[in-house]
């Protein structure tokens, strides 16, 4: 009952942001190369990811989820979220799909990511020499992962319900009540979100979204002690990312692609898809994988 007022509290909560976001002319400028059928989006609202944020970090004060585990989730979610706004908002300052240059934006997630891991680490629950390199590389990997994947109406928004409907069923088959609290609190301010994400979109969570929702999947999963979740939970995203390797691999080698473009989703696009079916068989995908992952780390582990 109360996740779904958080629901229904949600959607003013995106109305006044974005209205707010209009008038401060935080809209989205759609990179030149993407599918011709993406340009008449251009001018939409973006950095909706500012609402996704601040909603879970207003449900886990509403709901008193102030366990070490929750505080380190939070931080690891808003340490992400910052690297996304600063590179939002340079991209909308240039008016070009262009914020962070890569090499910069990689060396804040890889130091942001370093003092996650070692907060964990000392705060929360020792780990292993391997662990501590694995859930680093993984903060980097899974978020630019997300990242890739922000790429349709609703899209990313869909999958993250998935992903983090997974991990509530097994943090509640572990009896880790506030854990579960705060995946259906996220859940809902995601449910949220989608009300103005689906296609056609009014706003987009820009980086500010997609790289805190990357790096809030890993420390979850780090305080669920089990990375390996991620291969089923984050299956599309992983999809997502290996398309873009192969993509580039093959040209630079090659001169050849091996899709039509990268990442996949613009190839099922350009193959005569529309959006919502491509993105229907994203999340149908993301379900498939997820229920596979809860049925073999649940059931058998």
């Amino acid at each position: 009952m109360i996740f779904g007022m958080v629901f229904l509290v949600s959607i003013p909560v995106f109305v006044c942001l974005i209205h707010l976001l209009k008038v401060m002319r935080g809209v989205q400028k759609i990179y030149e190369l993407s599918p011709a059928q993406h340009q008449g989006k251009s001018g939409t609202v973006s950095m909706g990811g500012i609402g996704i944020v601040l909603g879970i970090l207003g449900v886990s004060v509403g709901l008193n989820l102030t366990s070490r585990p929750v505080g380190f989730c939070l931080a690891a979610l808003v340490g992400f979220a910052a690297i996304g706004l600063l590179d939002d908002i340079l991209s909308i300052k240039r008016d070009q799909n262009l914020g962070l240059k890569a090499r910069h934006k990689f060396l804040i997630q890889t130091v942001i990511g370093w003092v996650a891991v070692a907060g964990f680490h000392f705060g929360i629950h020792s780990l292993e020499w391997w662990e501590f390199a694995l859930y680093w590389l993984l903060f980097n990997g899974v978020s630019n992962a997300t990242n890739l994947t922000d790429g349709l109406d609703g899209l990313l928004g869909g999958l993250s319900v998935i992903t983090l409907t997974g991990f509530a069923v097994l943090f509640h088959a572990m009896g880790m009540g506030t854990m579960t609290q705060l995946m259906l609190g996220c859940i809902s301010i995601l449910a949220g979100f989608l009300v103005f994400n689906l296609n056609p979109a009014r706003v987009f969570m820009g980086d500010t979204g997609s790289l805190a929702l990357g790096a809030f999947f890993v420390a979850v999963s780090m305080v669920l002690g089990n990375p390996w979740v991620l291969l089923g939970f984050g299956g599309v995203y992983l999809i997502e990312t290996v398309s873009v390797i192969l993509q580039v691999g093959s040209f630079k080698l090659t001169g050849k692609r091996v899709f039509k473009m990268a990442p996949l989703h613009h190839h099922f696009e350009l193959s005569g898809m529309t959006e919502w079916q491509v993105v229907a068989l994203f999340w149908s995908v993301g379900v498939g994988l997820m229920g596979v992952t809860v049925w073999i780390f649940y059931w058998i582990g």
